[in-house]
């Protein structure tokens, strides 16, 4: 089945195909660009050096940074002011992996955002009712109702789904070779 435009009737009663708006031909190569200048793969240092300089956030310091020593993670939470309800940071061997910001709806609505995402990087890799999805170069910027944006590391993210892989695959062999002892 193919869906076409409607026409478009002039006065004389001619029909045309109404105009089409111009659509960016770069947009779709675009790279994500950082938040507030948050950067995929910056150090835990630098990214409490921004935080501590920005007025969007209420960073308070150490107070506001978690360290997990079995998973060689660090998190750093803190509430945040005008547009930004929260944030929460993520990294994964001292780099920043994961940023995930809720915003406040008071403020902003999903479809602004999710038009303003648009027109910078095309069209989204996954969409659903619940969230749409740009994957550019190295990175993955999601949205996610009700109002949340997310940037992800997808090498890392990939690298962590291997680890992950390979020690499933290290407790097969293991119950395996219990499994042959009977």
């Amino acid at each position: 089945m193919t869906i076409t435009a409607p026409l478009v009737f002039s006065q004389n009663g001619t029909a045309t195909q109404p105009e089409k708006p111009p659509v960016a031909t770069t947009a779709s190569s675009a790279s994500i660009k950082p938040f507030r200048s948050l950067q995929i793969g910056m150090s835990v240092e630098q990214v409490k050096d921004l935080l501590a300089k920005d007025p969007y956030f209420n960073y308070r310091g150490d107070p506001d940074v978690y360290f997990t020593p079995a998973r060689k993670e660090t998190l750093i939470e803190c509430t945040g002011n005008g547009f930004v309800k929260r944030i929460f940071i993520q990294f994964v061997d001292n780099r920043l992996f994961a940023l995930i910001i809720d915003l406040n709806e008071d403020l902003i609505d999903y479809f602004t955002l999710y038009r303003s995402f648009e027109e910078k990087y095309g069209a989204f890799t996954d969409f659903s009712p619940q969230s749409v999805r740009w994957d550019r170069q190295d990175v993955r910027l999601s949205l996610e109702k009700p109002l949340t944006v997310k940037y992800l590391d997808l090498r890392k993210f990939a690298e962590l789904k291997d680890e992950g892989r390979a020690a499933v695959t290290e407790e097969v062999k293991s119950l395996e070779q219990f499994l042959d002892e009977f």
